[in-house]
């Protein structure tokens, strides 16, 4: 006997085997969050200082607008930026995309996360008065996300501007980023 086989959807059972990490992926995301700050003593007393507040540069994902915490009094107590803000990493996407660059990079600086904290002067002009990070590849070196951990930030002329508690929750979102990289046989005929 014989028999004949037709696939209709063969180039759909490609695209689905081309990618099993994207296909087998829910969108995940990267969330950071921001809480108290100790603000440095010195920064305290600056009559330059009023309100401060904290700019994240999350590699390049995100909406810029949306990566700034509120405005706080400094002499707020407690000083508490109760930020919270998800980028989601849909598999395949830019994001998802930037983050595997990110991750691939020899510059271990492209994986920083910058937290800016920052001031209005009398111009009515943002101000940096400290900056630190935490670093992604670290995050996935350690098999777990970064859950309120002390961030010191680095002020003017080398002095500690204060340190602020912050959280990256970015596990899954980086392994599947990584495992999107990951090259993959295409079916073979039969």
């Amino acid at each position: 006997g014989t028999l004949t086989v037709s696939l209709v959807a063969i180039q759909a059972l490609r695209n689905v085997l081309a990618s099993p990490a994207a296909a087998a992926a829910p969108p995940t995301a990267v969330t950071v969050d921001i809480g108290s700050l100790q603000l440095a003593p010195a920064l305290k007393t600056d009559p330059d200082v009023g309100e401060v507040f904290v700019e994240i540069d999350l590699v390049d994902i995100g909406n810029r607008a949306e990566l700034t915490t509120q405005r706080v009094r400094k002499t707020a107590i407690p000083l508490d930026f109760r930020y919270q803000h998800a980028v989601t990493i849909a598999p395949g996407s830019a994001e998802q995309t930037t983050l595997r660059k990110v991750m691939d990079s020899t510059d271990e600086q492209e994986a920083d996360v910058y937290f800016e904290l920052k001031t209005t002067d009398r111009k009515r002009q943002d101000v940096q008065i400290g900056q630190g990070f935490l670093n992604l590849k670290q995050l996935l070196n350690q098999g777990r996300d970064f859950t309120a951990l002390p961030v010191k930030l680095q002020g003017r002329e080398s002095s500690v501007a204060g340190t602020l508690t912050t959280s990256i929750i970015a596990l899954q979102a980086l392994r599947n980023a990584v495992a999107s990289a990951t090259p993959v046989e295409p079916p073979t005929a039969i």
